[in-house]
């Protein structure tokens, strides 16, 4: 069973995370400072592994299908290390898109749940833009569906949204957003 609980170690990689981009932001609008460049490569990439793990962070950027992604991200921080921070940061970013291009629709409905922010992305023109560029579809596992059925039925709200979660994997129904897990792309 995945854990999803924030401890310390996951807090301070969140941080350290966000200062990485946060420098790298400074960086380019520094035109390409290599100093800031570097920090915020070096901060974003040991928050990631702070806040995943160790062993989940070379799995993720070893597996065969991240190939591309690890050889670009890895040779535009060895170009900004070098001191071509120009090209660096395009390999760079190339190498991001590839990488955490499955984690788009995730942040799509992230961006649509904010209060103000929301409403612009809700929009049709938005959210046909984003459709479009959402990939494949996620397959939904028996295991998932099995360990739905171990909800037992209670006027208690936390499991009500849950059994409503399990009844979307289950029949691919639509939940608040329009289309259920099962039809989700990614």
């Amino acid at each position: 069973m995945v854990s999803f609980e924030m401890n310390d170690r996951k807090k301070i990689g969140l941080g350290l995370t966000g200062f990485g981009i946060f420098f790298s932001f400074l960086g380019m609008i520094f035109f390409f400072d290599k100093a800031l460049l570097a920090m915020g490569n070096i901060l974003f990439l040991s928050g990631l592994m702070l806040t995943i793990g160790l062993k989940s962070t070379m799995q993720f950027f070893t597996k065969r299908k991240n190939y591309k992604g690890t050889i670009s991200l890895g040779c535009g921080f060895f170009f900004v290390l070098v001191g071509w921070p120009i090209i660096g940061m395009i390999l760079e970013a190339y190498g991001f898109v590839v990488l955490f291009s499955g984690f788009w629709p995730t942040l799509a409905v992230f961006l649509q749940r904010i209060p103000i922010l929301g409403w612009v992305f809700q929009q049709p023109f938005v959210t046909s833009l984003m459709n479009r560029y959402r990939g494949r579809r996620v397959p939904v596992h028996s295991h998932q569906i099995a360990s739905c059925q171990k909800f037992p039925t209670s006027a208690n709200s936390a499991i009500v949204a849950s059994r409503k979660l399990c009844n979307t994997f289950t029949s691919g129904g639509s939940g608040d957003d329009g289309g259920g897990f099962g039809k989700h792309k990614i």
